[in-house]
């Protein structure tokens, strides 16, 4: 995935742990009942997200873990997957700088 470039990889539990949550944001949010959501789908093209539907998930997805995802970011989210991966990355960084406090 794009944004782990030089950052530890996530592993199986903690990816299927974000998995979960995200995807239950997503079927509440974007009303989309029991539809299957899983690391490969896609916003746009599987969820038929729009530019606000984008910006409404970014910000919920930021309330939600307590992180800022910028636009530069946001546009490189194109599946459930990205925003999983870069969820963990900023996770992981607030802990790191949590630790350094």
């Amino acid at each position: 995935m794009e944004f782990l470039k030089g950052e530890p990889e996530i592993n199986a539990e903690e990816c299927e742990q974000l998995l979960s949550r995200v995807a239950k944001i997503l079927s509440l949010e974007l009303k989309l009942g029991d539809k299957k959501i899983g690391l490969n789908t896609r916003f746009k093209e599987d969820l038929d997200t729009d530019s606000f539907d984008t910006i409404y998930i970014v910000m919920v997805l930021e309330k939600e873990f307590d992180i800022d995802i910028s636009d530069e970011a946001a546009e490189k989210l194109k599946t459930v997957g990205d925003a999983i991966e870069y969820i963990h990355i900023m996770g992981r960084q607030d802990d790191v700088q949590g630790n350094i406090q």
